[in-house]
C-alpha cells in the first residue's frame, strides 16, 4: 500500500505538470508511450495502476484526452510512436538514444537532483588500480538491467583492451541498486564498482567510510537516467502549455512533498539536446565493435 500511494503522488506531480485548461488544445490527445523497465524496482500492476488514474484526472478533470500504453518493448514503442499512437514518451535516456533520433523529439521534463545520475567507476583502495590500464583480472560489479552501465564499461574495455569486458575482468556481478554496489566495495566483494553519483553521495554520508575506501577511476557525466519528452511533430501549443508548470513545481508545497519522497530537489524543462551524451556514447560503443571484430579476424 505505501508502494502504490507513492506511485499516485508520483503520477499525481506528473498530473499536474501535464496540465493544460479545458480551452487549450482541448481536441489534442497526450498519447503516453511508457517503458515499464525503468521501474524494474517497482511492482508493476501498482504502476500501470497509478499511471492510469492519472490518465482518467487528465481527462475528467481537465478535459484533456489520455491514452496510456505500457511498453517491455521498446521497438513496439517505436512502431507506435510512428504510427502516432503515442506523442510522449517515458523511457531512459539510452532507449532516446538507441531508437529515436534526436530531431524526432522536443521538450520534456526531468527530475533534478543535487547529486545527478552521473557514472563514476570506483577502485576499491586496495585493489591495487590506480588507472584504466588495470583493470584485467579484478572483479567488478554494475547495475543490474542498467543499459546505460553496460554499454559505457564495454566502451571503456573496448576502447582500452581491443576485448569485450567478459574477456577483461575476472568477474563481472549484477546488483539491483547503487546502495548494493557501495556495500559490495565496501566489504571487499569486487575490487570495482560501476555506480551514479547520486547513489555514491548518500553512501558517503551515511557512512564515512565509503569515501575514505573509494578511488574514482573515471566518469561519465549526466544529468538524469530517464527523462519524458514529446514527439517533435505534437502541436506546439499543446506541448508549451503541457509543461508551463515545471519551474515552479518545487515552490508549491504539495510540489514538494511529493519531490521528497522520490528524493528530488526539482523539475526542470529540458529539450532533446540534453540526451547528446547518450548518442555520443552509442556511437563510439558501436563504433568500435566492428574494429574490433576485423583485428580478430585478420589474425
Amino acid at each position: 500500500m505505501r508502494l502504490r500511494r507513492k506511485l499516485i503522488l508520483l503520477l499525481s506531480m506528473l498530473f499536474s505538470l501535464l496540465v493544460v485548461t479545458p480551452t487549450q488544445a482541448a481536441d489534442e490527445v497526450v498519447r503516453i508511450g511508457f517503458n515499464v523497465k525503468i521501474t524494474r524496482d517497482l511492482n508493476r500492476a501498482d504502476v500501470q495502476a497509478a499511471l492510469s488514474l492519472w490518465a482518467d484526472e487528465l481527462s475528467s478533470k481537465f478535459n484533456v484526452p489520455t491514452e496510456s500504453l505500457f511498453y517491455d518493448d521498446m521497438a513496439n514503442l517505436r512502431h507506435d510512436f510512428d504510427l502516432g499512437k503515442v506523442n510522449f514518451v517515458i523511457a531512459a535516456g539510452m532507449d532516446f538514444a538507441r531508437y529515436f533520433k534526436q530531431n524526432e523529439l522536443a521538450e520534456g521534463f526531468r527530475g533534478a537532483l543535487q547529486q545527478d545520475h552521473t557514472l563514476l567507476l570506483l577502485a576499491h583502495r586496495d585493489a591495487d588500480i590506480d588507472d584504466l590500464r588495470r583493470l584485467q583480472g579484478k572483479r567488478i560489479a554494475v547495475l543490474k538491467g542498467d543499459e546505460l552501465s553496460e554499454v559505457y564499461l564495454e566502451t571503456l574495455c573496448l576502447r582500452h583492451y581491443r576485448r569485450p569486458c567478459a574477456q577483461v575482468f575476472s568477474s563481472i556481478e549484477t546488483v539491483a541498486n547503487s546502495n548494493q554496489l557501495i556495500l559490495r566495495l565496501v566489504f571487499g566483494k569486487v575490487d570495482m564498482v560501476l555506480t551514479k553519483r547520486n547513489g555514491f553521495e548518500t553512501a558517503r554520508e551515511l557512512n564515512p567510510q565509503v569515501g575514505r575506501v573509494a578511488i574514482e577511476l573515471t566518469q561519465f557525466p549526466i544529468k538524469s537516467s530517464y527523462y519524458g519528452l514529446f514527439n517533435s511533430k505534437t502541436n506546439p501549443s499543446l506541448r508549451k502549455h503541457g509543461l508551463q508548470r515545471i519551474p515552479e513545481m518545487h515552490r508549491d508545497a504539495r510540489g514538494r512533498q511529493v519531490l521528497e519522497i522520490f528524493k528530488l530537489d526539482r523539475l526542470e524543462l529540458v529539450g532533446s539536446d540534453e540526451l547528446r551524451p547518450f548518442y555520443e556514447l552509442l556511437k563510439d560503443y558501436e563504433a568500435l565493435l566492428p574494429a574490433t571484430a576485423n583485428k580478430r579476424s585478420a589474425r
